[in-house]
């Protein structure tokens, strides 16, 4: 189910996701204007779900001047979340739009189910929304193995958000 344009995620639904209280639910918002992230959405199930192309990826962002990000498993089905932060607020189109170009010139396939970019902004539309961290299902992973580092559901719901507070101050 998807919200319309003027709702907002209030702060006591967000610290409900974070704590796992919707077993069966899961929530996300979409892009505003601006944002001091992104995402590379790499699904399970993509040609792109295996360490030597998440390695590809990653060298692609640095060549690129991006050398931090920070790798998660999104859900329970295995996908990755490949998170950039950045220090200021960056124009949420442009930032999709650059990260395309980027992805594409590097010759990945950027597409629904394949690679995804968010912030996604829509042009006639709303635009793609993107899960929200730290749900059921969430984990930490070391990016030169895939392994698990931490798994979200077996840690308290403030340590939780402090460790993906320091992975956004690094």
């Amino acid at each position: 189910m998807s919200a319309e344009e003027k709702w907002r995620l209030t702060d006591t639904e967000i610290l409900k996701a974070i704590a796992c209280a919707h077993p069966r639910f899961f929530l996300g918002c979409r892009a505003g204007r601006a944002s001091r992230f992104a995402v590379l959405d790499i699904d399970a199930n993509s040609r792109y779900h295996e360490l030597k192309q998440l390695q590809k990826i990653r060298a692609a962002l640095a060549e690129a001047g991006i050398a931090k990000t920070v790798l998660y498993r999104s859900s329970r089905s295995g996908g990755w979340h490949l998170y950039i932060f950045f220090a200021e607020l960056i124009s949420t189109r442009d930032l999709n739009e650059q990260l395309t170009v980027l992805m594409a010139l590097k010759g990945f396939r950027v597409a629904k189910g394949t690679l995804e970019v968010f912030p996604s902004p829509g042009e006639n539309s709303l635009g793609y929304g993107l899960r929200l961290p730290l749900q059921p299902g969430w984990a930490w992973l070391n990016p030169e193995s895939g392994e698990i580092i931490y798994e979200r559901e077996e840690m308290h719901a403030l340590e939780a958000v402090g460790m993906f507070v320091a992975d956004m101050a690094e």
